[in-house]
């Protein structure tokens, strides 16, 4: 039986451990599941698997014998620290370490990659062939990847066919980003009160472009650590306060995809969860990206909304017949479009990260697509 440390050190990397520890549960496999930092236990707790918040758990999986694996998510993002801590102790006592991607880079960042792969763990689990193309770029060698896809990705695949069955008739989700804008550790370094400002006024376009629907909002579930959360409050429209609803920012992604005829994002990781549940939705493009990002995006469905850091509203009114039309007949995802940013839409992600482990806990080599079929 072997030993499987799970690292969960921010919101949202719960989602993505889940269904990856209860498949090597039912393997065989021991696992404990570490919460520190940013990170949030509840769904944990709800789905019956016991975590520890203690940072002595990372001693004795080190000091333990038999074989065991590391597993975190996001250590190639800077600010996860801790993981990458954790993966140079792993690799000093010989103990083979696995990071998630945690949402597709490809989708987020077009270029540059970042270069602090070298840092990260053994391996990398990417999500789709794109990100092997970006890191291949880098010149990170292919014994150090494997395409597994994202075992969050594993739950929208089963919504899907909900959704297919029971469409929605009204509803309008709009998922926020407020900490990536406002204040002073902000990437943008808005004033909060102009940052409430640009959220109304893009809050009573939507409501004006779907004036029959319910309008939800979620901020994102770093917001909280980020004092952004409130900002939300100050950005409500009173005379419409009996059409919107503020939700907390650990609302379920998958309740809205299934209550939203349309979905309008700052982030681009729920843009991809939308695009395959099969929700219409647009994106804030605020960064520019390039036109090949941008081709991928249209060929998909996707809507993409450019706009300035301190105009969102408007860039919305340019592309709301577009929006129209996509609601109207919403779009089906090209396969290219699976492969390049999900790898494989098909429910078995978790099955291939754990077998990833299985090899490389019994000391296999990786080469690429060796967890689950196929390279790029």
């Amino acid at each position: 039986m072997a030993t499987v440390l799970v690292l969960v050190d921010h919101p949202n990397l719960d989602i993505l451990m889940l269904p990856v520890v209860a498949e090597l549960r039912d393997r065989g496999h021991r696992t404990e599941v570490l919460v520190t930092g940013f990170g949030v236990g509840d769904r944990l707790e709800a789905a019956g698997c016991p975590f520890t918040t203690d940072e002595t758990a990372v001693d004795r999986f080190l000091a333990a014998t038999g074989p065991r694996l590391f597993l975190n998510g996001a250590d190639l993002v800077p600010d996860h620290q801790r993981g990458i801590e954790i993966d140079a102790r792993c690799r000093d006592a010989g103990v083979p370490t696995l990071t998630l991607e945690h949402a597709p880079f490809a989708v987020d960042w077009d270029a540059p990659f970042p270069d602090n792969w070298r840092y990260a763990a053994d391996v990398m689990a990417m999500v789709g062939a794109d990100d092997v193309r970006h890191y291949r770029e880098l010149g990170v060698p292919d014994a150090r990847m494997a395409l597994t896809g994202l075992p969050q990705h594993d739950s929208l695949f089963r919504l899907k066919a909900r959704r297919d069955a029971a469409p929605p008739r009204a509803g309008v989700a709009l998922f926020g980003r407020s900490h990536s804008f406002a204040g002073p550790t902000s990437a943008e370094g808005i004033a909060p009160d102009t940052w409430a400002e640009t959220l109304r006024d893009l809050v009573e376009v939507i409501a004006a472009a779907f004036p029959d629907d319910p309008v939800r909002i979620k901020p994102h579930p770093a917001e909280p650590y980020h004092d952004t959360e409130r900002l939300y409050f100050r950005a409500m429209p009173f005379r419409l306060r009996d059409r919107l609803s503020l939700l907390r920012s650990r609302h379920a992604n998958e309740d809205l995809f299934l209550a939203s005829r349309c979905v309008i994002t700052f982030s681009a990781s729920v843009m991809l969860e939308a695009a395959l549940v099969g929700v219409p939705v647009v994106f804030f493009d605020h960064l520019g990206r390039g036109e090949a990002w941008r081709r991928d995006m249209h060929a998909a469905g996707i809507v993409v909304a450019d706009v300035t850091v301190d105009d969102f509203a408007s860039g919305l009114v340019a592309v709301i017949e577009e929006v129209a039309a996509r609601v109207a007949h919403p779009p089906v995802l090209p396969d290219d479009f699976i492969a390049r940013y999900a790898h494989r839409f098909d429910g078995g992600s978790a099955g291939r990260v754990c077998d990833l482990i299985e090899r490389m806990l019994a000391g296999a080599p990786v080469p690429l697509g060796a967890a689950g079929g196929g390279g790029t």
